[in-house]
């Protein structure tokens, strides 16, 4: 069986590549699989910085950045698999699989008006003529990430889609010692499904610089883009990294990203906070491949009480959600300060991670299959 896997960014390395890799890596015991794309990208750095084992696949580069170009060649596949975020294209294939990692409404002006009026469902004539004409019609099944996902999809596109949360690695950390280190993973980039480092440097500037962990140290990592209000935004972050016990790591392989995670003590993450939910849904964390890695790691996550945060974190036992910035200090002094309580906490989160592991993934994929194979 010739199967097509599509993911306009395969060369973005983010945690999204992350899961439909691992969507390739479970497909290439049904056949042959190609990775398609519209720009060059490499299979190795893909294999090497996601850890995934995707040898035997081959990429395959469109010429065209229309999405035509790909519904075209769908239709010379007998699975067509798209994971390519906010994408629109239709599938012409016999069996298909469309990712959502978060839907999207269509247009400029729906957007606006979907933005100002604060809807609780789609305008009408969108949802008349999307439920009819909508691309994802085309495709057999529809997977999504996590419940959050789920819903707005239920919300803006009436159509029903099945739960299949991403795989990650689980780390074995039991030869490294803890540091007096706090964690961030996430892109620098700017505006969208931004991370807010910025708000979390601020925050850990002020916890230090009042003597609440003078002796620790916080550590932001994360890939790049070569656009230049991505860069700007790099700059402004490593800027206000100056002056601080705060380093900022960029574009590193998996093997130190193992090693920070293994030594930190804390994860922090923020991805959502100040925003609207109901206006701008996108913004926040899907799911939250990176805390469910530093919880496997032992890392205790003190993460925001939003979005996708909320169903890998059991509050006050396998880590702490927070709404405010003064909850995010006070979770993280708690965990400073009391010693027992933070490897108790950190071996909770290890336990609640394995529910996230690639066994569990992989069961889940296969049921799923069933379905169109």
């Amino acid at each position: 069986m010739r199967i097509g896997v599509y993911n306009r960014y395969w060369n973005v390395l983010g945690g999204g590549e992350k899961y439909i890799g691992a969507i390739a890596r479970h497909l290439k015991a049904h056949g042959s699989v190609d990775l398609i794309a519209h720009e060059p990208f490499s299979l190795q750095e893909l294999s090497g910085r996601l850890n995934l084992d995707l040898e035997g696949c081959k990429a395959v580069v469109l010429g065209d950045q229309a999405d035509e170009a790909a519904e075209d060649i769908s239709s010379t596949y007998d699975l067509w698999v798209n994971g390519t975020f906010q994408s629109s294209v239709r599938s012409r294939a016999s069996r298909s699989m469309l990712v959502v990692m978060f839907p999207f409404l269509g247009g400029k002006l729906l957007k606006s008006l979907w933005r100002i009026a604060s809807l609780k469902q789609p305008l009408p004539v969108q949802q008349a003529v999307w439920r009819r004409y909508g691309f994802w019609n085309s495709y057999s099944l529809i997977v999504t990430l996590s419940s959050y996902a789920q819903n707005w999809i239920r919300r803006w596109w009436s159509v029903e889609s099945e739960i299949l949360r991403p795989p990650a690695d689980m780390l074995n950390c039991l030869n490294t010692s803890k540091k007096k280190l706090i964690l961030s993973v996430g892109r620098f980039f700017e505006g969208g499904h931004n991370k807010k480092h910025k708000l979390m440097m601020d925050v850990f500037r002020q916890m230090h610089d009042s003597g609440l962990c003078q002796s620790w140290e916080y550590h932001l990592c994360g890939s790049t883009s070569s656009e230049p209000a991505h860069q700007n935004y790099l700059r402004s972050v490593v800027n206000k990294a100056k002056g601080h016990p705060i380093f900022v790591h960029t574009d590193i392989n998996r093997e130190e990203l193992e090693r920070l995670y293994c030594e930190a003590t804390i994860f922090w993450h923020a991805a959502g906070y100040g925003e609207d939910e109901m206006r701008w849904p996108e913004r926040f964390e899907h799911f939250g491949l990176s805390t469910v890695e530093a919880m496997s790691a032992r890392c205790v996550p003190v993460v925001i009480a939003k979005a996708g945060q909320k169903e890998i974190v059991t509050q006050g036992v396998s880590g702490y959600l927070w709404e405010t910035t003064e909850q995010l200090k006070q979770y993280t002094v708690e965990l400073i300060v009391n010693e027992s309580l933070a490897r108790r906490m950190a071996e909770e989160a290890r336990k609640a991670s394995t529910q996230f592991s690639l066994p569990f993934f992989s069961e889940r994929l296969a049921h799923l299959l069933k379905q169109i194979l």
